[in-house]
């Protein structure tokens, strides 16, 4: 068995199209739908700057789409350092493919067995066929390595690291401590802001909104930043992106001919 580029291809262009998927409709009901896509796809706030585990995914995403695989590999290593699941699966990838680098399958193994940690049954797929396709002797490499794997990215550490990284930049921005937003809103300024002088048209220039705003409870629900409903947040975004079962290897057969006659499909 052997997991293809595509792979990671493919998951790159899911979830780049799926952080474009932007909306600026009104508060509604708990704060997530229509603000998650706020949230992510214009970076709203400065929400994915705030976290660090999204913002180097998302980087990562970028310059691998962008060719950029050894920066691509950097930026979804400093991911997994906050307990980003999706990332480690990417670096498990890119090491068995020996995208960015030479190819290192037990590795591959680590960070695989490292990514389904929290038993998601796609990512425990992977990482048994990762486990068939090892030799013996790659198979004890890799049960040594992912120690020193563990002990630098396992949950018990990468965790502890992105629960202070939230605390931190989620004082900052909202400039209270105690957790309150009152009636508040959260303003970010959007792209093209003012005057469209080239849209003159019939009915003079035309006017882009300068902004977009949504509640201040909306920008900071417990679904982004209380870590154990932010972790089940993080699972259902990407699991909705991560499609493991269509990523397999095409099978491209040789060239049949054509019969007189017979118009090709």
């Amino acid at each position: 068995m052997r997991l293809s580029r595509c792979a990671i291809a493919l998951f790159a262009s899911l979830s780049l199209a799926g952080a474009a998927n932007v909306s600026s409709a009104a508060d509604e009901g708990d704060g997530r739908g229509p603000h998650e896509k706020m949230l992510l796809g214009q970076n709203f706030g400065g929400f994915v700057e705030a976290q660090p585990d999204l913002l180097h995914y998302r980087q990562g995403l970028e310059a691998y789409r962008d060719g950029d695989e050894a920066n691509a590999l950097r930026h979804f290593r400093i991911a997994a350092r906050y307990a980003d699941k999706p990332s480690q699966a990417l670096v498990a990838q890119m090491y068995w493919d020996g995208i960015g680098m030479p190819q290192d399958r037990a590795l591959a193994y680590a960070w695989m067995d490292l990514a389904a940690e929290r038993g998601s049954p796609r990512l425990l797929v992977l990482r048994e066929q990762y486990w068939e396709s090892l030799d013996e002797s790659e198979r004890a490499d890799a049960l040594a390595r992912g120690q020193l794997v563990y002990a630098q990215y396992g949950d018990e550490v990468a965790q502890r690291r992105l629960e202070f990284a939230l605390r931190r930049t989620k004082n900052r921005i909202a400039g209270s401590r105690t957790g309150y937003t009152g009636n508040t809103t959260v303003m970010a300024l959007m792209p093209g802001a003012g005057t469209n002088l080239a849209a003159t048209g019939s009915g003079g220039p035309a006017e882009i909104p300068p902004s977009a705003s949504m509640a201040a409870a909306s920008f900071y629900h417990p679904t982004y930043w209380e870590p154990e409903q932010r972790y089940a947040w993080r699972e259902q975004q990407w699991e909705r992106e991560f499609r493991p079962g269509g990523m397999g290897t095409a099978r491209v057969g040789g060239l049949q001919p054509v019969r007189t006659g017979e118009k090709a499909d």
